[in-house]
């Protein structure tokens, strides 16, 4: 396929073009994907506007290397199974000073059929001519993979473990953040080290902040450090309250993380007077997350915590809820802008009971020991924005992206 910017061009089997304004919302071009991955692949230009169905103009993107990574990131988050870096390549082409992307999909016959994610569901469809249709019930089912791997056993861990925390928490709670993390294959986890290590204790280890919101407030709060045990998942350094402020580190890798979400507050000390007591603050929202994941870093990049690591091609699934949501307001744009306070920017209000990731973010083990981890955090607020609240990526704040909040 042409690696120029097509002028003139029609669209076909193995081509498409998508406008500028297409990345507003990213799950529209993984349907396109994902219609080239169940027929036989292609190329996707977005910043190419279309007129019945010949390139007519190029729209330029602004930030060209932004958008190509939070559109990766979109991609490998909303389609199945979990795609590698052969299966899509997402390059920045510039003529004339005027950037677009590229976007080209090869398809892994293995793995076929593949679904896109939206609403809940899982959604099947391919790439006829220059159109999409949904696929037959005979078309998905011919080529399901009959094997469970590692990775599928992790997903239905986390999921059931989410389950039975919403089966357990009652409706009158006044609502929880819950994290989990759990490796695709099993190591050893030497938990008397890792207690040991401080980790646990001193959030600077790690590469938190001392204060805000990170895990260390799970035990700061209760004046509880971490203790060996078991809990219900199995055994585990854990330190906290249970359906509050709470950190489990399991034998085998695995980290469990919930804060009530009164610590999402926009500011827990004057919101009531401004009627912003259930606005989650982004801040904490990322914030969070992050500590999590750079506590993953430091555990899952010591070898000397270990007494045997996880085998190379681990995998890091990823779940997390927030437990009686109904009724917090998330607000689009920045804190940091001038008019976030006095014009009072598009705010979403969460109508269903509890928000629950769909399916898990699976993540390789590389993604979350490399110094780029915070972007794991990013993807999984991302979803919250999207998912969650209908509102899209760009109104997420800006400096969330360039991580100077953690």
């Amino acid at each position: 396929m042409s690696k120029r910017i097509p002028r003139g061009e029609r669209e076909g089997l193995r081509l498409e073009f998508k406008e500028a304004a297409a990345l507003d919302d990213p799950r529209k071009i993984s349907r396109e994907v994902v219609g080239m991955l169940n027929a036989d692949g292609g190329v996707i230009w977005v910043g190419v506007r279309e007129k019945d169905g010949w390139a007519v103009e190029i729209e330029p993107l602004s930030r060209p290397r932004d958008e190509q990574r939070r559109l990766l990131d979109s991609l490998i988050d909303t389609i199945e199974p979990s795609l590698t870096g052969r299966e899509l390549d997402i390059k920045i082409l510039t003529e004339e000073e005027k950037a677009v992307l590229r976007i080209e999909v090869i398809p892994n016959p293995s793995k076929k059929p593949y679904a896109f994610l939206r609403e809940g569901g899982r959604h099947f469809v391919v790439r006829v001519g220059d159109r999409i249709r949904s696929m037959t019930r005979e078309e998905i089912l011919q080529d399901q993979p009959l094997l469970i791997d590692d990775r599928t056993k992790a997903i239905h861990k986390v999921v059931a473990e989410q389950k039975k925390m919403q089966e357990k928490l009652q409706k009158n709670h006044g609502g929880l953040f819950w994290l989990r993390l759990q490796p695709s294959a099993d190591g050893a986890l030497d938990l008397t080290k890792l207690e040991e290590s401080d980790l646990l204790i001193d959030p600077t280890l790690s590469g938190n902040s001392r204060t805000g919101a990170n895990f260390v407030r799970a035990y700061l709060s209760g004046k509880q450090l971490p203790a060996l045990g078991q809990d219900e998942f199995g055994q585990a350094l854990t330190s906290g309250v249970e359906d509050g402020y709470f950190l489990a580190v399991y034998r085998d890798g695995g980290l469990r993380f919930t804060a009530p979400l009164r610590s999402f507050w926009l500011n827990p000390h004057d919101a009531a007077a401004r009627g912003s007591e259930r606005l989650l603050w982004p801040y904490d929202l990322m914030g969070y997350p992050v500590s999590i994941f750079r506590l993953a870093r430091s555990i899952f990049s010591d070898e000397t915590l270990w007494e045997a690591n996880p085998p190379p091609g681990t995998a890091l699934v990823t779940h997390m809820a927030f437990f009686n949501l109904r009724g917090w307001m998330l607000r689009a744009g920045s804190p940091r802008s001038d008019w976030w306070e006095s014009q009072r920017p598009q705010e979403k209000t969460y109508e269903a009971e509890d928000f629950v990731l769909n399916p898990p973010l699976v993540f390789d083990l590389n993604e979350v020991v490399e110094p780029d981890q915070d972007r794991c955090a990013l993807r999984l607020v991302r979803r919250v924005y999207e998912d969650g609240f209908g509102l899209f990526g760009y109104q997420i704040p800006e400096e969330l992206d360039q991580k100077r909040v953690a």
